[in-house]
């Protein structure tokens, strides 16, 4: 029997298809330092997206890219890089934790939790103040789900509540936070979208900034943005559910 004859392109899809299946029925590891782990295997691999399929002892199905899947498998450097960036992400947010005196217990989980919360007619304020900027700013149109396509995908949302204290964690001068956010995790990478944008701030400029501002004896002012959807133009269109 012989192999039929490829094409340089289709010659390098099958070696790159035939490299990513390798990692199939691989056990991987997912941590989370100071909550522990979730243990489960590569099960599928998908071509056409190419991501993978990975099943976690308890039934959960997570989808996920080639790039990703490599932080979950043991032995390979990314996996090492992810993890010492995962304890050092948990150390700074541990001494961030303790060092606040707010109770997070009384954070209000969801909008019923903070309908029945003492401070009731605070969080109502902050909704009221949150919904209002975002309206404002058109972050959004109301469509009837049947004007959708058939298969579009809807994000499912969340209320999100904080307390909010001072520089010295004051409870005293604590202020109410209610965000609306989308549930952006829903999505896959290469099926419902194709790239992202987080900006952060950068350590390096912000040491720059404070250097200058020792040097030049200038005085640093502080401003808090209230509202999350400082800029709400996209060139992309999402479908997102209110409750």
């Amino acid at each position: 029997m012989f192999s039929p004859l490829l094409s340089p392109k289709e010659k390098q899809i099958k070696e790159y298809s035939d490299d990513h299946t390798l990692l199939l029925k691989i056990a991987i590891t997912k941590r989370y330092p100071g909550h522990g782990s979730f243990n489960g295997k590569i099960t599928e691999y998908h071509p056409a997206s190419d991501n993978y399929s990975i099943t976690y002892q308890d039934g959960d199905l997570e989808i996920t890219s080639h790039s990703n899947i490599l932080t979950y498998v043991k032995g390979t450097q990314q996996y090492q890089a992810h993890h010492e960036n995962q304890l050092a992400l948990y150390s700074t947010f541990h001494t961030a934790v303790s060092s606040n005196t707010t109770q997070s217990d009384n954070v209000p989980e969801n909008y019923e939790d903070a309908r029945a919360a003492p401070d009731v007619a605070t969080w109502m304020k902050a909704c009221d103040v949150e919904m209002g900027k975002l309206r404002s700013l058109g972050c959004w149109e109301i469509l009837p789900r049947s004007s959708l396509p058939q298969n579009a995908s809807v994000m499912k949302s969340r209320w999100a509540f904080r307390y909010k204290t001072n520089e010295p964690g004051d409870l005293k001068s604590v202020s109410h936070r209610f965000r609306f956010v989308a549930k952006g995790y829903s999505q896959v990478q290469g099926l419902h979208y194709f790239e992202n944008c987080a900006p952060v701030a950068s350590f390096i400029m912000t040491r720059i900034l404070f250097a200058l501002t020792s040097n030049f004896k200038f005085k640093v002012l502080q401003y808090d943005v209230s509202v999350a959807f400082i800029q709400s133009k996209t060139r992309f269109k999402s479908s997102t559910r209110l409750l």
